[in-house]
C-alpha cells in the first residue's frame, strides 16, 4: 500500500526536564508540570527520531525549543540545552543519532509500524456478547426460560457511538456470519456512546417475555473522531426456550 500523498510535519515535540544541573539562570518559580529526567528525555527524543525516519509519511520532526526558557512556571524547559547553555544528555544523543542515521530508518521501534496505514474501521472493537462481567469476545448463552430482558456489551480502543440490535432469526448461526435481513426480525435496539476501553452494559428490556426461538446480537460502532470509520460485530445465535427444529423438504423423486 502506497504512503499518503501529503507529508506530515511533526512540530514542537518536547518534554520538560528537571533543571537541577543548571539552576542559575532560571527564575525559581514553581513548576506547573511533572518534569522528567535528562535520561528519559534523551531516550524519548532518539526513539521519536527513529519513528519519524521509518515512516514514509513523515517529512520532518521538529523539537521545541533548543534552549530552555528561564521562566519555569510560564516557559518551556524541553530544550536540549539548559537556559545557561549547558548541554543536556539529549543534545549529544540526538547529535549521534543524526550523524549515524543521516535521515534513514535504522530498524524501527518494536511495536511501531514502519509505514502509516489508514483504517476504515473502529480501532480495537470487540463484542462482549456474553454481557457485563464476561471477557471480550464472549458469546451469548442459551436461555432455558423466556426472559423479560437480556444483556450484552462491547469495548473499543477509542471513543465510539454504538447501535446495538437484538434480532430474532430463523436458524442457528456462528459468530460473525452476516445476518440476512429477510431472515431476521428486529426485536429491540439501543444506542449510545462508549468511552475508549470501557465496557458499557447494554440492557434490553421488554414489556413481554421473549418468544421461543433463535436470537442474535448485532452492534455497529462508529468512531467519534470520524463517523465514516465503522465496525459491525455480530454474535452467534442463542436460543430462548426450546425452538422446534425446522422441517426440511424431502427431495422430489422422479417416476
Amino acid at each position: 500500500e502506497a504512503p499518503q500523498r501529503l507529508p506530515i510535519n511533526l512540530d514542537e515535540a518536547g518534554e520538560q526536564t528537571v533543571v537541577t544541573a543548571d539552576e542559575g539562570p532560571y527564575d525559581g518559580t514553581p513548576e506547573n508540570v511533572a518534569p522528567i529526567s535528562e535520561a528519559e528525555q534523551s531516550a524519548h527524543q532518539v526513539e521519536l527520531a527513529e519513528i519519524g525516519a521509518c515512516d514514509p509519511a513523515v517529512n520532518t520532526v521538529l523539537w521545541f525549543p533548543l534552549i530552555d526558557d528561564t521562566l519555569i512556571s510560564n516557559g518551556f524547559q524541553s530544550g536540549s540545552l539548559f537556559a545557561g547553555f549547558a548541554r543536556k544528555q539529549s543534545y549529544q544523543a540526538m547529535k549521534d543519532k543524526i550523524a549515524s542515521a543521516r535521515g534513514n530508518c535504522q530498524g524501527g521501534v518494536p511495536g511501531v509500524p514502519q509505514a502509516w496505514r489508514h483504517t476504515t474501521h473502529v480501532i480495537g472493537a470487540v463484542g462482549i456478547f456474553g454481557g457485563p462481567g464476561t471477557a471480550p469476545g464472549s458469546q451469548p448463552v442459551d436461555k432455558r426460560t423466556r426472559p423479560t430482558g437480556t444483556w450484552t456489551s462491547l469495548t473499543a480502543a477509542e471513543t465510539t457511538t454504538y447501535k446495538a440490535t437484538l434480532l430474532k432469526v430463523r436458524a442457528p448461526a456462528k459468530a460473525g456470519v452476516k445476518i440476512v435481513p429477510s431472515t431476521a426480525k428486529i426485536v429491540a435496539t439501543l444506542s449510545g456512546r462508549a468511552r475508549a476501553n470501557f465496557r458499557p452494559g447494554l440492557h434490553f428490556r421488554f414489556s413481554k417475555r421473549l418468544a421461543v426461538g433463535y436470537y442474535r446480537f448485532s452492534i455497529t460502532l462508529r468512531a467519534v473522531t470520524n463517523p465514516l470509520r465503522s465496525t459491525t460485530l455480530v454474535s452467534k445465535s442463542f436460543t430462548v426456550g426450546k425452538p422446534k427444529a425446522r422441517r426440511t423438504k424431502a427431495p422430489s423423486r422422479k417416476h
